[in-house]
């Protein structure tokens, strides 16, 4: 379970974030920060309060400057952004929240920025399919393009669906999955005049919150620091748009379907992985209602914010779950 333990910190910068993750913010405590009774003077309460706020601006400037940094690039060396990097995770340390809080755990978040850029073409976004799956689909050597640009259009307008959910998901109330949008690149020249073929792939995994120290050590001394995730399953179906349209749909399966024998009528794609699949630990070095920053036990960095899927899509769905069922045990 986790600790109840509040923080001053990272109060909620609007009230979008609170339908997101289906929770009050509390108040903040300034008596328990400072070890005075709780039932502190008004004096000191009104004194956490702008304590609070004053946490809040620090966390905003800083998040500003890293946005500003890498400019809108959704992907790239950590160097771009390293020294406001540096800067959150400090300040994340300072407030306490550089671990696992309770209630910022379930809900949707959209990427800002990843330093991932493992298996990518140089400045691009574009990778394979077999780096994208772990080698679970075929043909391995596909080309992808993960662009922010096409999940930010899939999302808007078919989806809804975040970078990252945590919540009830095929009952399992602690699921981990991974959204990833994509545009499959087909090999042939005529592909280029045609409507592209995009899709989605879900990773799905469970989630367990452990103590850990740097550098995703399982077992340290920091109380809540890491979360481990083992994965379960990969899937890879076709956006809306494509399934929808017969040619496009034809052209999908006619790129994936000789080398997946398995795949389904409608397009779809489905792999169990093993139970001693990947396992992933992230480090949790700020997690507050307006930021999330990960360390990957890779040595990437994932710059998140809380995500509200547009209503009647599929992701809008998911928010409700996690907002139904409530703050994180």
């Amino acid at each position: 379970m986790l600790s109840a333990r509040t923080t001053p910190a990272c109060k909620c910068l609007n009230s979008r974030a609170r339908r997101v993750w289906g929770h009050r913010t509390p108040p903040p405590h300034l008596a328990l920060r400072h070890g005075v009774a709780a039932a502190a003077s008004g004096h000191a309460a009104a004194s956490g309060s702008e304590d609070a706020a004053g946490s809040d601006a620090r966390i905003a400037a800083v998040m500003s400057a890293l946005a500003a940094a890498h400019g809108g690039k959704g992907r790239g060396p950590p160097e771009l952004i390293q020294p406001h990097l540096d800067q959150a995770i400090a300040l994340g340390a300072a407030l306490g929240v550089n671990r696992v809080v309770a209630q910022h755990v379930r809900g949707c978040l959209e990427g800002e920025f990843t330093s991932d850029v493992r298996g990518f073409v140089a400045g691009s976004d574009t990778t394979t399919l077999g780096r994208l799956s772990f080698n679970a689909f075929q043909p391995t050597d596909l080309q992808v393009d993960l662009s922010s640009g096409i999940a930010a259009q899939l999302r808007a307008g078919e989806t809804g669906y975040p970078a990252l959910y945590r919540g009830p998901f095929e009952g399992c109330d602690n699921a981990y999955l991974l959204f990833t949008h994509v545009r499959l690149i087909e090999p042939s020249p005529e592909a280029a005049s045609q409507p592209p073929l995009y899709g989605v792939q879900t990773t799905v995994g469970e989630y367990e919150v452990v103590d850990g120290e740097g550098e995703g050590k399982v077992g340290g001394t920091r109380p809540q620091a890491l979360m481990r995730i083992r994965f379960r399953k990969l899937r890879l179906a076709p956006a809306p748009s494509t399934s929808a349209d017969p040619a496009r749909l034809a052209r999908w399966k006619a790129l994936l379907g000789p080398h997946n024998p398995s795949m389904a009528a409608e397009g779809s794609l489905e792999v169990a992985l093993p139970a001693n699949g990947p396992v992933g630990t992230i480090e949790m070095l700020l997690m507050c209602d307006s930021w999330q920053i990960h360390k990957g036990n890779m040595g990437s960095y994932q710059v998140l914010k809380p995500y509200v899927p547009p209503a009647g899509t599929p992701g809008a769905a998911l928010a409700a779950a996690a907002a139904a069922a409530g703050q994180h045990p």
